[in-house]
This record gives structure tokens, sequence and C-alpha cells, in this order.
């Protein structure tokens, strides 16, 4: 019922905020240890209403009909960190840090989930593609990165003719609408960047020879 699982997360919330408040120095738990405290403090005999704490809230939004989620997204936050740390008994850790360095007097507590195994993070990719590129400036030794991502590399070398001017180093700023190009992390995600890197690679390889 709706009472009991909000009664649910609100046991959830107060036992991150006695965590956070407990903690002077920095700690880090693995998932297994986080889970099983918390499990005791809630007195609950299994991760399970943990693990399906997401798609609860998903649910009951839904039934309330509500429009503007957004005004829950603190609340949906902690329902993901639950689904999250009971999923994952490996390959993740509970990272606390009481201050910023930066500010060490002032109580500013961050609680982090960190995932520690990048194949955790890159299975669903490889689950849902057929077939995945991987490039980078820093992909060698390939050896390395099937280990750490656990997947079968498919290789390929191609010979490179140095009797022509074959290659032409070009800086590109903007794309085909003017917007700005800018690869760093935190415009990775916009939409119009990653739209205008498409169009360009696009525009290349029709005027490019094989």
């Amino acid at each position: 019922q709706a009472h009991n699982f909000v009664a649910f997360l609100r046991k959830v919330v107060d036992y991150l905020k006695e965590r956070l408040r407990s903690s002077t120095k920095v700690e880090q738990t693995d998932n297994a240890t986080f889970v099983r405290a918390l499990l005791q403090k809630m007195q609950l005999p299994e991760p399970k209403s943990l693990r399906f704490a997401a798609q609860r809230l998903k649910s009951l939004l839904h039934t309330l009909e509500v429009v503007d989620v957004d005004t829950y997204a603190p609340a949906s936050l902690v329902a993901d960190f639950c689904a999250l740390v009971s999923t994952y008994t490996q390959g993740f850790s509970i990272i606390i840090e009481p201050f910023d360095e930066r500010l060490p007097n002032v109580p500013d507590p961050i609680l982090h989930l960190a995932c520690l195994d990048a194949s955790l993070a890159i299975k669903p990719v490889f689950d849902h593609f057929q077939s995945v590129v991987i490039t980078s400036g820093t992909l060698s030794p390939i050896d390395l990165y099937p280990k750490l991502l656990n997947f079968v590399p498919v290789t390929k070398t191609f010979e490179m003719s140095l009797s022509r001017e074959c290659i032409c180093p070009m800086i590109v700023t903007r794309g085909s609408d003017q917007m700005p190009l800018n690869a760093n992390f935190q415009n990775r995600s916009d939409r119009s960047i990653i739209h205008n890197y498409g169009r360009l690679i696009v525009e290349l390889s029709s005027v490019v020879p094989d």
C-alpha cells in the first residue's frame, strides 16, 4: 500500500541521514556490508524490498497521475540508490565524505555509490547492441581492455600508405548549424553536440575516398 511504501522510504532516508551525521572521516564500505546494516536497521529479512523500490515509486506516481515528476526527483534518487545497492553485491562501494577538503571545518557530507567494475557499467551496452565500436586515444595495450570490460574483441589492422598525403589533420570548432563543438565530459550528453558530430562524420564519409 502507498502509505507503507512512503514509510519504508522515510526509514531509508533516516538511516542515510544517520550514517552521514555519524561520519567524521572518509569511509568506504562494500555493498554487502552496507545492505546488511540497512536491513538490520529497518528490520527487513531480505533485500527484495530495496531491490524493487524504484519500480514501486514509479508505479505509485503513475497511479496517482503525477505530472510534475521532477518534484519527486529526490525520492526517485533514494529509490534508485536502494535498487542499485541491493542488486549488486560486488563491484560497488559506498563512500562517505563528511566534508569538502577545501573546507574541512564545515560539515557537508556526501554519500557516493561508486562502481569499481567497468564491466558492470558497459554490460547493458553489450547486451543491447550486436556490434560495439570502442575508440580512444589510449587503447594500447588492447589486451587489457577485454579483461576489464569482460568481452571478446574483434580487431583488424589496416595498412596505411605514406607515398601520398593521406592524412589531413583538421580542427573542427563548429557544426554545420554553427553550434560550438565541445567534447569535454560535461557536454557529452548534449543532444545538439552529439547530432553535430554525427552529421560531421556522415558529411566527411561522403567525400573521403575509401
